[in-house]
């Protein structure tokens, strides 16, 4: 039996190949259209529903009691990985779950780590910590190289679309407007919170500046990535592409 459980949240996107392989324990985050739990929709379905309907799906992060059941199973002392706490209260709730814990006695270590970062990210942070668990790497030293690797994490994204950002509010219709009708693509990236660094005419020109803001970064720092990911959502094609 592994003596370090490994748990993160749905927004780091692990694939789920990884998670089994890894024995990487997923907490969902809670999405809804109404009252209707998006489990019910495959992801295609999902995407349709969302791109149809006039409002976003709410969302809310995993209450501790999700944390909290997961502490409790087995003997391994835990690390947790959540998305950036400026984003989502997934890291609060993973917190207020330990203090829970330990407050009932619990002799178990339990570390949570903000990622201070998103979807395939962190998921590197993550992969990479899971494979240190296999190697039989001591819990510090695992924890501290984790806590290291975040702050070495790059992480760039491109918007094919204003859609949602218009629905959720994040940006004006009149924004999102003249950003369509000029097929304008913002380049954003995720550093505690998302903010947009550079936007391209047309998707194609978009992923080439995007690309080329990660190059000028691996040569800015002087680093040679370990492990780079790729993620989509609902874009198998534009991955390839980056790919």
């Amino acid at each position: 039996m592994k003596k370090i459980k490994l748990i993160v949240d749905q927004a780091l996107d692990m694939p789920r190949t990884l998670a089994d392989r890894y024995d990487i324990k997923v907490i969902n985050l809670n999405v809804a259209f109404g009252d209707e739990p998006a489990d019910n929709y495959t992801n295609k379905e999902f995407y349709e529903k969302m791109r149809i309907s006039p409002v976003l799906p709410k969302t809310s992060c995993p209450s501790p009691d999700a944390f909290l059941e997961e502490y409790k199973t087995g003997e391994e002392d835990i690390i947790v990985i959540t998305l950036s706490k400026d984003i989502s209260g997934t890291y609060g709730s993973a917190v207020l779950a330990k203090e829970m814990y330990i407050s009932q006695g619990s002799k178990k270590i339990i570390t949570v780590i903000d990622s201070t970062n998103g979807s395939i990210g962190s998921a590197l942070v993550a992969i990479e910590s899971a494979k240190l668990i296999d190697e039989g790497k001591a819990y510090e030293d695992i924890v501290e190289l984790a806590e290291k690797r975040i702050e070495n994490i790059i992480h760039y994204g491109v918007l094919e679309t204003l859609e949602n950002a218009v629905k959720g509010g994040r940006i004006s219709k009149t924004k999102g407007f003249v950003a369509n009708v000029l097929n304008l693509k913002p380049i954003i990236q995720i550093e505690h919170t998302v903010f947009v660094v550079d936007k391209g005419r047309g998707i194609k020109n978009s992923i080439k500046k995007m690309i080329d803001l990660v190059e000028q970064d691996i040569k800015k720092y002087n680093k040679t990535p370990s492990m780079l990911g790729i993620a989509h959502s609902n874009d198998l094609e534009k991955a390839e592409l980056v790919k």
